[in-house]
């Protein structure tokens, strides 16, 4: 991802800032920063008075939203975590967020890297992890669950509705 350097459009920004209603000063979380395209926008909008609490459990999705908005003067404080430590991490913080935002989903940056494992369209390593230092690849996952357990999860998870025949699949080979 990192020689790709993907450039990230934020998608509906101009409804996310209406409803976000940042002003000079704000202190503002960002839950899950990926890229950084919504962040940017909320810091230009905060100014050099404001801070940007940025959390993403993906460490590359992080330095990229870091190497964008390092040209902004606003305090920015990282944190490489899943976005439920947000209430934690602000007490400890001694902080109040103006303004939080949660974009859920995948990065196309990410689905778009074979070496993420996200994307069937691609070759690569079969990982699907957001923090690739926690948990087990879904490789080794795939490998030692019974055909009951994956088709679980390809039901549960992916709401697939062929997961029997899928699951099955993955178990033949």
């Amino acid at each position: 991802m990192e020689a790709k350097n993907p450039r990230h459009e934020p998608v509906m920004v101009e409804q996310v800032m209406a409803a976000l209603a940042i002003r000079p000063g704000a202190v503002m979380v960002d839950g899950t920063v990926g890229l950084g395209g919504h962040s940017e926008r909320m810091a230009e909008a905060a100014g050099a008075a404001g801070t940007l609490v940025a959390f993403d459990w993906d460490e590359a999705m992080l330095a990229h939203a870091q190497r964008r908005l390092e040209r902004l003067p606003l305090r920015k404080l990282w944190f490489c975590e899943d976005f439920r430590a947000i209430p934690d991490t602000l007490a400890d913080l001694g902080l109040q967020a103006d303004a939080i935002l949660l974009d859920l989903g995948l990065n196309s940056a990410q689905v778009d890297d074979p070496l993420r494992g996200f994307s069937f369209l691609q070759e690569g390593p079969l990982d699907m992890r957001m923090d690739r230092g926690r948990g087990e690849p879904a490789s080794s996952l795939l490998n030692r669950l019974a055909l009951g357990e994956i088709e679980d999860l390809l039901r549960d998870y992916g709401d697939e509705r062929f997961a029997r025949a899928i699951a099955r699949k993955i178990v033949e080979r």
